[in-house]
């Protein structure tokens, strides 16, 4: 008896098969063309020095538009430019100098703060980069020095492409473009492109507990300490006696973990994200190639993560005589971010009634502060800008400007902008004299170190824009108190 035949496949089989031989052709294809591609690229592209250069700010690399507005253009075919483009890495002149240099911290929005040693006095002239590790790059904005640790800061958008990193993120490198009178100069730069690639620093999350500033007071005797998450509620504060302030340098030896301690003091006060600690002894302060850093440790907890670093305050030359510069009697102090249309206004106001000097904390504005300022000075006003990046810490950075102007103010008024002091009593003056608010601060008993103002809200009074007469003429119907 002869065996059935077997079934011959059916149509929907043999479709299926002749796909699947398909697809694996096409792999095939795929993986020999791509490795056709990485065996054709040229290895020795990077030894040019100037390919090396070219790396670090690449103007045809593709990326947003808003990360070419820093650099010059340059075009990819050109090989001999007559000015080249000489890019070098901030912070790389100091001896022994590494990736210690900077400190980078990672702020809401995917904006990046980069802030540089103190004693780096090497302002870029060109236009600033942020250089990531992963290659990407974005313009850098360039903040001034930081008010208690001289520190130079910048800002730059973080790209796109570094946010699918694996965490942790790492710190960029500042990267500044001169243009260069000689081709020489672009063979300097390979070394600073080299250091610009190499492994940076993990970036701090402001997300998270920072010590980010510290300032020395009282010449020098206490150490103001600003840190966020160590009080983690309003109103609510750790005791002093929980706190310890651990001054450190940054340790290049594995075996000692990350930090070389070198003093670790209780803590005076706690309050908020302000802390007061004794200053290290003298010894531990002096001048060295590693920058003197603070932090706070909680009892039983490790220290906290920090960008602060201790400077001491400058010594005082007690062999010659000075001439001390007579306090004023009032001054404001405000935080501005992108009020510079308003400001005007509260300078010109409060300078009538007796406020004699303004200090401005900006916080990141973006707008034409700095002209504003200008102008306001060349009219007789003394106005005067601080840095303050740190994102909603306004009294932390009101308790530094009333520490750090002691010295030059009798007494400080911390007014919003949109704020304007005013007494019913000067209702029937024929114009503001600056005795107004003199009579105020000068009527209180001496042991009296604080004024509290009643506050009266506005509305928009039926506005719907910024009023072209100004705040105190354009909002005249008050909330229902």
């Amino acid at each position: 008896m002869q065996p059935p035949p077997s079934p011959s496949p059916s149509p929907r089989r043999r479709a299926t098969t002749r796909a699947l031989l398909r697809l694996l052709f096409l792999v095939a294809l795929s993986l020999a063309a791509l490795l056709a591609f990485v065996t054709s690229t040229p290895s020795s592209a990077s030894s040019s020095p100037a390919r090396r250069a070219l790396q670090l700010v690449p103007s045809h690399r593709r990326q947003p538009l808003t990360t070419l507005r820093a650099v010059r253009p340059r075009d990819e075919d050109e090989a001999t430019p007559t000015s080249p483009v000489a890019p070098r890495a901030v912070g790389q002149d100091h001896h022994n100098s590494d990736s210690s240099d900077l400190d980078a911290v990672l702020l809401p929005d995917w904006e990046v703060l980069v802030l540089l040693r103190p004693d780096d006095d090497d302002a870029p002239s060109g236009n600033a980069t942020c250089a990531f590790p992963g290659g990407a790059r974005s313009p850098a904005r360039p903040l001034g020095r930081m008010p208690a640790s001289g520190r130079r800061a910048y800002t730059c958008a973080m790209p796109r492409p570094e946010r699918r990193h694996s965490r942790p993120f790492r710190a960029p490198r500042l990267v500044v473009a001169t243009l260069s009178s000689s081709a020489a100069d672009g063979e300097d730069a390979a070394p600073a492109a080299a250091a610009a690639r190499s492994l940076t620093p993990e970036m701090m999350r402001w997300s998270g507990r920072l010590v980010y500033d510290s300032a020395a007071i009282d010449g020098g005797g206490t150490v103001l300490v600003f840190a966020k998450g160590v009080n983690p509620r309003q109103g609510v504060n750790r005791d002093a006696a929980d706190i310890r302030c651990i001054y450190y340098r940054r340790s290049t030896d594995a075996e000692n973990g990350d930090r070389d301690v070198v003093a670790s003091l209780p803590a005076t006060t706690s309050a908020q994200q302000v802390f007061q600690c004794p200053a290290p002894p003298p010894s531990t302060a002096t001048a060295a190639e590693a920058q003197l850093r603070v932090t706070l440790a909680v009892a039983g907890e490790d220290p906290i993560p920090s960008v602060a670093t201790y400077i001491p305050p400058p010594t005082r030359d007690t062999t010659t005589t000075t001439t001390t510069t007579k306090k004023k009697l009032i001054c404001a102090c405000t935080m501005v971010r992108d009020v510079a249309k308003f400001l005007r206004e509260w300078v010109v106001y409060h300078a009538a009634v007796g406020v004699d000097r303004f200090y401005l904390y900006d916080n990141g504005s973006g707008d034409d502060l700095e002209g504003q300022v200008h102008q306001l000075n060349a009219e007789g006003f003394h106005v005067s800008t601080h840095a303050w990046p740190w994102p909603k810490t306004q009294e932390a950075g009101f308790s530094y400007a009333a520490a750090a102007h002691l010295d030059s103010c009798e007494w400080m008024a911390f007014v919003d902008v949109d704020e304007f002091i005013f007494s019913p009593d000067w209702d029937g003056s024929g114009k503001p004299t600056k005795s107004m608010l003199r009579s105020v601060v000068t009527a209180v008993e001496p042991d009296v170190g604080q004024v509290t103002l009643g506050c009266k809200d506005f509305g928009p009074s039926g506005k719907t824009k910024h009023p072209k007469e100004g705040v105190t003429q354009g909002y005249t119907l008050s909330e229902a108190s």
